[in-house]
């Protein structure tokens, strides 16, 4: 959102924090308070109760990532279907023992409304008669594309733009049909189709902000990356063999038992 025009501390007071020893409140009694978590500190009540603490502020999104398996109580997700049409319910702890909560759970607390993602592989789930898909928050959706494109360009360093520009591509190839099976991210197939346009925009990054190593800057970009690729598709090492050959070699080897020369009974 700060690209949008908000200011950080603005975009950080979208955002309530809570870790083991709950809310990042400025009068807690317990729990360090430095570091990252500075820039969230809150100037509110200290509590422990993270689904009053939902009920309270109303969150449109939930974000697990400090492995509290079952975090997102059966509460907790009733509470974010009741506040949201479509809640964004992202459990991304791993391995699946850790999640915040399963995909079954949120589907079913959700009533099937809620957007989910995971960062362990959760199975499909039938909901009210339709089939919902979890999609998996897996880095492998960015990393290949911002790598081939740091390495195509020659770029010196990777700046946070370039990770906003990948997430963005990604969820722009995000289709509704995505959406409507209750996933939040295209298909784990449609991984190299994101690569090959997440690095066509690094590399137009890396041009833009004068960070790339290659000079002339190509032209055509997507031809470009294209060339730079590769596919791991290997050959067999054994010769071909042939099924016609081998009929025709099993054919030859009648005749010639069969022939006068071999003691056999010519024929006609």
């Amino acid at each position: 959102k700060i690209e949008e025009g908000l200011t950080k501390e603005q975009a950080h007071e979208k955002v309530w924090m809570f870790d083991k020893f709950g809310l990042l409140a400025r009068d807690r009694p317990e729990g360090d308070l430095g570091g990252p978590k500075k820039s969230f500190i809150r100037d509110h009540q200290p509590t422990k109760d993270f689904a009053a603490l939902i009920k309270e502020v109303k969150p449109s999104v939930l974000i697990g990532a400090s492995a509290a398996a079952g975090a997102f109580t059966e509460e907790v997700l009733q509470t974010m279907a009741t506040n949201n049409a479509n809640p964004i319910i992202l459990a991304l702890s791993n391995p699946t023992a850790k999640a915040e909560c399963t995909a079954q759970e949120a589907y079913e607390q959700t009533e099937g409304r809620c957007i989910f993602a995971s960062g362990s592989p959760f199975p499909p789930v039938e909901f009210a008669g339709k089939i919902l898909e979890p999609g998996q928050g897996n880095n492998a959706y960015i990393f290949p594309g911002v790598a081939l494109g740091v390495i195509a360009s020659g770029a010196h360093h990777i700046p946070p733009e370039m990770f906003v520009i990948a997430a963005k591509v990604v969820g722009g190839m995000t289709t509704d049909e995505d959406l409507n099976r209750g996933s939040l991210y295209p298909p784990l197939r449609r991984i190299p189709e994101c690569s090959l346009e997440i690095a066509i925009r690094v590399i137009q990054c890396a041009y833009q902000r004068g960070i790339a190593s290659f000079y002339p800057e190509p032209e055509d970009k997507r031809e470009f990356v294209r060339s730079t690729q590769y596919f791991a598709r290997y050959e067999s090492a054994l010769p071909v063999k042939w099924p016609w050959v081998e009929r025709r070699r099993g054919a030859a080897s009648v005749m010639k038992l069969n022939s006068p020369a071999c003691g056999g009974k010519a024929r006609g």
